[in-house]
């Protein structure tokens, strides 16, 4: 009997061909790439022909089946540890893409990243508490971090210098972190998204958290934290936009200087209104498309100092609308501040082309002295400006 009708008669099951097993092992592994780790580890047992093709998935993610925050028993621990350490250890394929660990304090852990980093991984998601972590200089492109305990502020800036490649960098932060001040100082980092939810933190402990940055390179930059009561962020002539949530201090505005898309949302807008009581806003010379959120205490009377700070300015927008619709309290629909100065900001006269207004708001017969009953009707408008 030939070679490949042997082959054939051992793919054969229920008495049919098995034509997904005769599929060649790079297509199988493309199929297994679909599948969880846990998953496609499970098609071993199927038959001998399947015994080594998950070995080769690219994609790898693991978790204890508990939640990051709360601790596994000993045995679940072990045998974790274990499932971890066998599927690493048996995997074949060249590289890994992309590899995801949540779980409770593995004693592993470092031993693990050193595995997937002999493997080229691009993409590593760490979601765990661990107090020990010590790093050395890892090739790293991407880096997500959710809720990892760095133990003390040491550690967190071993790891960031320790990564002198990285380019992406998205970390969620929690109270329990180990972190009072923060360093970040990555001369290739390109993309940079910091979470710290003020939500999190007791109001107490809130002072004693500082954020440092130091990105030579950044092109993109996104901060939603209402935490840090001290901030530096070193200008970076390289970027193009930022997305900047909850209140912030002056040093941050003065570190987006160089920026030419700037989006500040409402929490942002309302701390504002009070922080320009006091303080002169930089000059964002570089700056032109700004977009500005909408709240509830926003009642605009500062938006002349903030587009005199934008001379060269191109696009305003207001993704919100300009008034908050309430359906219930139309007593103060309407209620907001707008004083006209005797000199229009020098953007109005000489560079703003495009006004975006949405979710606009308006009441009927506004034009009426007598005009009691308001209504919100919703639509989008670009205004071009000549």
């Amino acid at each position: 009997m030939a070679k490949g009708q042997r082959k054939a008669i051992k793919l054969m099951v229920g008495g049919k061909l098995d034509r997904i097993s005769m599929l060649p092992d790079d297509l199988l592994s493309c199929i297994l790439s679909k599948l969880d780790t846990k998953e496609a580890v499970a098609t071993s047992t199927l038959s001998k022909r399947w015994e080594h093709v998950w070995t080769f998935k690219p994609d790898l993610d693991f978790s204890d089946g508990l939640s990051s925050y709360f601790k596994p028993n000993e045995t679940q621990s072990r045998m974790f540890e274990e499932y971890v350490d066998i599927v690493l250890f048996q995997h074949d394929g060249p590289v890994i893409k992309k590899c995801d660990f949540l779980c409770y304090a593995p004693s592993s852990l470092y031993a693990w990243i050193c595995a997937v980093v002999c493997k080229d991984v691009q993409y590593l998601t760490i979601r765990c508490t661990t107090s020990e972590f010590e790093v050395q200089d890892f090739p790293w492109s991407t880096l997500f971090l959710d809720s990892v305990i760095y133990g003390d502020d040491a550690s967190a800036e071993r790891l960031f210098s320790s990564c002198p490649s990285l380019e992406m960098l998205d970390t969620e932060r929690e109270k329990w972190d180990g972190v009072k001040r923060l360093s970040i100082s990555i001369p290739s980092l390109k993309l940079l998204s910091i979470i710290f939810s003020e939500y999190t933190v007791s109001r107490a402990d809130a002072d004693r958290h500082e954020t440092k940055i130091n990105a030579p390179k950044l092109e993109y930059f996104r901060l939603e934290d209402g935490t840090s009561e001290d901030y530096f962020l070193h200008p970076s002539p390289s970027l193009n936009e930022a997305c900047v949530y909850f209140k912030c201090v002056y040093k941050v505005l003065q570190g987006l200087q160089y920026v030419r898309k700037l989006t500040l949302t409402d929490e942002i807008m309302e701390y504002l209104e009070d922080f320009l009581r006091e303080h002169d806003l930089p000059n964002f010379q570089h700056l032109s498309h700004l977009e500005l959120g909408l709240g509830l205490n926003v009642r605009w009377s500062f938006l002349p100092v903030l587009l005199d700070s934008a001379p060269n300015l191109q696009v305003l927008a207001f993704p919100d609308g300009l008034v908050v619709c309430d359906h219930v309290n139309y007593k103060n629909f309407f209620d907001f501040d707008w004083y006209f100065s005797e000199e229009a900001p020098h953007c109005l006269l000489y560079h703003l082309k495009k006004v975006e207004i949405k979710q606009f708001a308006g009441v009927s017969g506004e034009e009426s002295e007598d005009a009691q009953e308001p209504s919100c009707g919703f639509s989008e408008t670009n205004s071009g400006l000549p």
